[in-house]
Protein backbone atom coordinates (compact mmCIF):
# COMPACT_ATOMS: atom_id res chain seq x y z
CA UNK A 1 0.00 0.00 0.00
CA UNK A 2 1.01 3.66 -0.40
CA UNK A 3 1.61 5.63 2.77
CA UNK A 4 1.49 9.41 2.89
CA UNK A 5 5.03 10.73 2.42
CA UNK A 6 6.19 7.50 0.72
CA UNK A 7 9.28 8.03 -1.42
CA UNK A 8 8.94 8.05 -5.22
CA UNK A 9 12.12 7.14 -7.12
CA UNK A 10 12.63 7.95 -10.81
CA UNK A 11 15.37 6.21 -12.78
CA UNK A 12 16.56 5.32 -16.28
CA UNK A 13 16.90 1.66 -17.23
CA UNK A 14 18.80 0.89 -20.44
CA UNK A 15 17.80 -2.76 -20.29
CA UNK A 16 14.27 -1.91 -21.38
CA UNK A 17 13.48 -2.74 -25.00
CA UNK A 18 11.73 0.43 -26.19
CA UNK A 19 12.26 4.17 -25.75
CA UNK A 20 8.71 4.45 -24.40
CA UNK A 21 8.88 1.32 -22.24
CA UNK A 22 8.69 1.60 -18.48
CA UNK A 23 8.32 -0.35 -15.27
CA UNK A 24 6.38 0.76 -12.22
CA UNK A 25 6.90 -0.92 -8.85
CA UNK A 26 4.92 -0.22 -5.68
CA UNK A 27 5.77 -1.91 -2.41
CA UNK A 28 6.06 -1.10 1.29
CA UNK A 29 9.26 0.84 0.65
CA UNK A 30 7.73 3.22 -1.89
CA UNK A 31 7.26 3.74 -5.62
CA UNK A 32 9.93 3.22 -8.28
CA UNK A 33 9.31 4.41 -11.86
CA UNK A 34 11.88 3.42 -14.49
CA UNK A 35 12.06 4.10 -18.22
CA UNK A 36 14.59 3.58 -20.95
CA UNK A 37 14.26 7.31 -21.66
CA UNK A 38 12.68 10.30 -19.96
CA UNK A 39 9.58 9.64 -22.04
CA UNK A 40 9.29 6.16 -20.58
CA UNK A 41 9.63 7.53 -17.04
CA UNK A 42 6.93 10.07 -17.87
CA UNK A 43 4.53 7.32 -18.96
CA UNK A 44 5.25 5.41 -15.76
CA UNK A 45 4.15 8.49 -13.85
CA UNK A 46 1.02 8.76 -15.99
CA UNK A 47 0.17 5.18 -15.05
CA UNK A 48 0.79 6.03 -11.40
CA UNK A 49 -1.57 8.99 -11.80
CA UNK A 50 -4.27 6.67 -13.20
CA UNK A 51 -3.85 4.29 -10.27
CA UNK A 52 -4.05 7.09 -7.73
CA UNK A 53 -7.13 8.61 -9.32
CA UNK A 54 -8.89 5.31 -9.83
CA UNK A 55 -11.78 4.95 -12.23
CA UNK A 56 -12.27 8.54 -13.31
CA UNK A 57 -11.90 9.99 -9.82
CA UNK A 58 -10.71 13.57 -9.52
CA UNK A 59 -9.13 13.16 -6.08
CA UNK A 60 -6.13 10.92 -5.39
CA UNK A 61 -6.71 7.79 -3.36
CA UNK A 62 -4.99 7.26 -0.01
CA UNK A 63 -3.57 3.91 -1.06
CA UNK A 64 -2.96 1.65 -4.03
CA UNK A 65 -2.09 -2.06 -3.94
CA UNK A 66 1.46 -3.32 -4.10
CA UNK A 67 2.17 -4.07 -7.74
CA UNK A 68 4.71 -4.38 -10.56
CA UNK A 69 3.89 -3.21 -14.09
CA UNK A 70 6.09 -3.69 -17.16
CA UNK A 71 4.66 -1.87 -20.16
CA UNK A 72 5.58 -0.76 -23.68
CA UNK A 73 3.54 0.58 -26.61
CA UNK A 74 2.09 -1.57 -29.37
CA UNK A 75 2.19 1.43 -31.73
CA UNK A 76 4.65 4.29 -31.71
CA UNK A 77 2.24 6.90 -33.10
CA UNK A 78 -0.84 7.28 -30.90
CA UNK A 79 -2.64 10.23 -32.35
CA UNK A 80 -5.64 12.38 -31.59
CA UNK A 81 -7.07 14.42 -34.46
CA UNK A 82 -8.22 17.91 -33.46
CA UNK A 83 -10.17 19.89 -36.06
CA UNK A 84 -10.37 23.66 -35.55
CA UNK A 85 -10.81 24.25 -39.30
CA UNK A 86 -14.55 23.66 -39.33
CA UNK A 87 -15.29 24.92 -35.80
CA UNK A 88 -12.67 27.21 -34.34
CA UNK A 89 -11.20 26.16 -31.00
CA UNK A 90 -9.93 29.07 -28.85
CA UNK A 91 -6.21 28.78 -28.22
CA UNK A 92 -6.42 28.18 -24.46
CA UNK A 93 -8.93 25.38 -25.08
CA UNK A 94 -6.65 23.90 -27.73
CA UNK A 95 -3.73 23.88 -25.28
CA UNK A 96 -5.89 22.06 -22.73
CA UNK A 97 -5.99 18.99 -24.98
CA UNK A 98 -2.25 18.39 -24.48
CA UNK A 99 -2.09 17.35 -20.78
CA UNK A 100 -5.26 15.30 -21.17
CA UNK A 101 -3.74 13.48 -24.14
CA UNK A 102 -0.61 12.74 -22.12
CA UNK A 103 -2.68 11.18 -19.31
CA UNK A 104 -3.80 8.53 -21.80
CA UNK A 105 -0.33 8.17 -23.36
CA UNK A 106 -1.35 9.73 -26.68
CA UNK A 107 1.81 11.16 -28.21
CA UNK A 108 0.71 13.07 -31.33
CA UNK A 109 -1.88 15.74 -32.01
CA UNK A 110 -2.97 15.77 -35.65
CA UNK A 111 -3.92 19.43 -36.00
CA UNK A 112 -6.31 19.92 -38.92
CA UNK A 113 -5.60 23.60 -39.56
CA UNK A 114 -7.23 24.21 -42.95
CA UNK A 115 -10.23 23.03 -44.93
CA UNK A 116 -12.91 24.41 -47.23
CA UNK A 117 -14.55 26.18 -44.29
CA UNK A 118 -11.58 28.21 -43.04
CA UNK A 119 -7.80 28.68 -42.87
CA UNK A 120 -6.65 28.78 -39.23
CA UNK A 121 -2.88 29.46 -39.21
CA UNK A 122 -0.99 32.68 -39.86
CA UNK A 123 1.22 32.54 -42.96
CA UNK A 124 3.26 35.70 -43.14
CA UNK A 125 3.88 35.55 -46.91
CA UNK A 126 0.14 35.30 -47.61
CA UNK A 127 -1.73 37.56 -45.14
CA UNK A 128 -5.07 37.23 -46.94
CA UNK A 129 -5.32 33.66 -45.73
CA UNK A 130 -6.06 34.91 -42.23
CA UNK A 131 -7.44 38.35 -43.09
CA UNK A 132 -10.10 36.89 -45.38
CA UNK A 133 -10.17 33.10 -45.26
CA UNK A 134 -10.21 32.60 -41.48
CA UNK A 135 -13.96 33.28 -41.47
CA UNK A 136 -16.13 30.39 -42.52
CA UNK A 137 -16.89 30.83 -46.21
CA UNK A 138 -15.06 34.18 -46.12
CA UNK A 139 -17.89 35.97 -44.28
CA UNK A 140 -16.23 38.76 -42.30
CA UNK A 141 -19.24 39.32 -40.04
CA UNK A 142 -19.61 35.73 -38.86
CA UNK A 143 -18.83 35.22 -35.19
CA UNK A 144 -17.36 32.48 -33.03
CA UNK A 145 -17.06 29.55 -33.15
CA UNK A 146 -16.54 29.88 -36.90
CA UNK A 147 -14.17 32.84 -37.02
CA UNK A 148 -10.56 32.94 -35.86
CA UNK A 149 -7.01 31.80 -36.46
CA UNK A 150 -3.80 31.02 -34.61
CA UNK A 151 -0.70 33.19 -34.82
CA UNK A 152 2.65 31.60 -35.49
CA UNK A 153 3.74 32.50 -31.96
CA UNK A 154 0.73 30.66 -30.55
CA UNK A 155 1.61 27.59 -32.59
CA UNK A 156 5.20 27.73 -31.31
CA UNK A 157 3.80 27.89 -27.79
CA UNK A 158 1.66 24.83 -28.50
CA UNK A 159 4.69 22.95 -29.86
CA UNK A 160 6.67 23.86 -26.72
CA UNK A 161 3.83 22.70 -24.46
CA UNK A 162 3.55 19.49 -26.44
CA UNK A 163 7.27 18.79 -25.96
CA UNK A 164 6.85 19.14 -22.20
CA UNK A 165 4.19 16.42 -22.29
CA UNK A 166 5.85 14.29 -25.02
CA UNK A 167 3.11 15.14 -27.52
CA UNK A 168 4.20 15.93 -31.09
CA UNK A 169 2.08 18.45 -32.99
CA UNK A 170 1.49 17.24 -36.56
CA UNK A 171 0.04 20.00 -38.80
CA UNK A 172 -2.24 19.33 -41.76
CA UNK A 173 -2.27 21.63 -44.80
CA UNK A 174 -4.83 20.33 -47.33
CA UNK A 175 -4.02 19.90 -51.04
CA UNK A 176 -5.16 19.84 -53.79
CA UNK A 177 -8.77 19.55 -52.61
CA UNK A 178 -10.63 20.92 -49.60
CA UNK A 179 -9.17 24.30 -50.53
CA UNK A 180 -12.17 26.51 -51.27
CA UNK A 181 -11.06 28.88 -48.50
CA UNK A 182 -7.75 29.50 -50.30
CA UNK A 183 -9.60 30.23 -53.54
CA UNK A 184 -11.64 32.93 -51.80
CA UNK A 185 -8.46 34.72 -50.73
CA UNK A 186 -6.25 33.95 -53.74
CA UNK A 187 -8.57 33.06 -56.66
CA UNK A 188 -5.63 33.17 -59.07
CA UNK A 189 -4.64 29.77 -57.68
CA UNK A 190 -7.83 28.20 -59.08
CA UNK A 191 -8.42 27.13 -62.67
CA UNK A 192 -10.84 29.98 -63.52
CA UNK A 193 -9.42 32.69 -61.20
CA UNK A 194 -12.93 33.21 -59.84
CA UNK A 195 -13.62 33.12 -56.08
CA UNK A 196 -16.28 30.76 -54.68
CA UNK A 197 -16.18 28.64 -57.87
CA UNK A 198 -13.61 25.87 -57.27
CA UNK A 199 -12.75 23.59 -54.39
CA UNK A 200 -9.31 22.64 -55.71
CA UNK A 201 -5.99 24.22 -56.59
CA UNK A 202 -5.12 24.44 -60.28
CA UNK A 203 -2.74 21.49 -60.53
CA UNK A 204 -1.27 22.72 -63.81
CA UNK A 205 -0.22 26.15 -62.59
CA UNK A 206 3.32 26.93 -61.44
CA UNK A 207 1.76 29.45 -59.04
CA UNK A 208 0.09 26.60 -57.12
CA UNK A 209 3.37 24.82 -56.49
CA UNK A 210 5.12 28.05 -55.49
CA UNK A 211 2.31 28.93 -53.08
CA UNK A 212 2.18 25.53 -51.40
CA UNK A 213 5.96 25.27 -51.11
CA UNK A 214 6.11 28.70 -49.47
CA UNK A 215 3.31 27.77 -47.07
CA UNK A 216 5.02 24.50 -46.15
CA UNK A 217 8.32 26.27 -45.52
CA UNK A 218 6.66 28.47 -42.89
CA UNK A 219 4.81 25.49 -41.44
CA UNK A 220 8.02 23.47 -41.15
CA UNK A 221 9.72 26.41 -39.45
CA UNK A 222 7.03 26.32 -36.75
CA UNK A 223 6.46 22.58 -36.33
CA UNK A 224 9.49 20.28 -35.81
CA UNK A 225 7.33 17.18 -36.33
CA UNK A 226 8.82 14.51 -38.60
CA UNK A 227 5.40 14.18 -40.23
CA UNK A 228 3.53 16.83 -42.23
CA UNK A 229 -0.02 15.93 -43.27
CA UNK A 230 -1.23 17.16 -46.68
CA UNK A 231 -4.71 15.65 -46.84
CA UNK A 232 -4.47 14.61 -50.48
CA UNK A 233 -7.87 12.93 -50.83
CA UNK A 234 -11.38 13.82 -52.00
CA UNK A 235 -10.26 16.32 -54.62
CA UNK A 236 -13.25 17.31 -56.75
CA UNK A 237 -11.14 18.08 -59.87
CA UNK A 238 -14.27 19.42 -61.59
CA UNK A 239 -12.45 22.19 -63.46
CA UNK A 240 -9.30 20.26 -64.36
CA UNK A 241 -10.69 18.61 -67.55
CA UNK A 242 -11.45 22.04 -69.07
CA UNK A 243 -8.47 23.97 -67.69
CA UNK A 244 -5.78 24.60 -70.35
CA UNK A 245 -2.97 24.50 -67.78
CA UNK A 246 -4.19 21.23 -66.26
CA UNK A 247 -4.74 19.74 -69.70
CA UNK A 248 -1.19 20.67 -70.73
CA UNK A 249 0.23 19.17 -67.54
CA UNK A 250 -1.73 15.96 -68.05
CA UNK A 251 -0.41 15.72 -71.59
CA UNK A 252 3.17 16.24 -70.42
CA UNK A 253 2.75 13.49 -67.82
CA UNK A 254 0.83 11.19 -70.15
CA UNK A 255 -1.94 10.74 -67.62
CA UNK A 256 -5.50 11.69 -66.69
CA UNK A 257 -6.82 13.88 -63.86
CA UNK A 258 -6.30 11.09 -61.30
CA UNK A 259 -2.68 10.81 -62.36
CA UNK A 260 -2.32 14.58 -62.16
CA UNK A 261 -3.50 14.51 -58.56
CA UNK A 262 -1.03 11.72 -57.78
CA UNK A 263 1.78 13.69 -59.45
CA UNK A 264 1.07 16.77 -57.33
CA UNK A 265 1.14 14.74 -54.11
CA UNK A 266 4.35 12.98 -55.18
CA UNK A 267 5.94 16.38 -55.86
CA UNK A 268 5.24 17.54 -52.32
CA UNK A 269 6.35 14.22 -50.90
CA UNK A 270 9.75 14.80 -52.50
CA UNK A 271 9.74 18.43 -51.36
CA UNK A 272 9.13 17.45 -47.74
CA UNK A 273 11.73 14.66 -47.92
CA UNK A 274 14.29 17.22 -49.14
CA UNK A 275 13.61 19.16 -45.94
CA UNK A 276 13.95 16.10 -43.71
CA UNK A 277 10.22 15.54 -43.27
CA UNK A 278 7.77 12.79 -44.19
CA UNK A 279 4.49 13.36 -46.04
CA UNK A 280 1.33 11.87 -44.56
CA UNK A 281 -2.00 11.77 -46.39
CA UNK A 282 -5.44 10.24 -46.23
Amino acid sequence: SRQRGTQITLALDNSLSDDEAYTLAVDAKGVTAKGKTARGVFYALMTLDQLLRGNGATECADAIPALFISDKPRTHVRELMVDPARTFIPFEDLKAFVPEMARYKLNAMHLHLVDDQAWRIEIKKYPQLTEQASSRWGQDDIQMPYKGYYTQEQMRELVKLGAEYHVDIVPEIEMPGHSAEVMTAYPELSCTHEPYKQMDFCAGSVATYDFLENVLKEVMDIFPSKYIHVGGDEADKASWPTCPLCQRKMKELGTDKEGLQASLIAHFGRFLNEHGRQLVGW
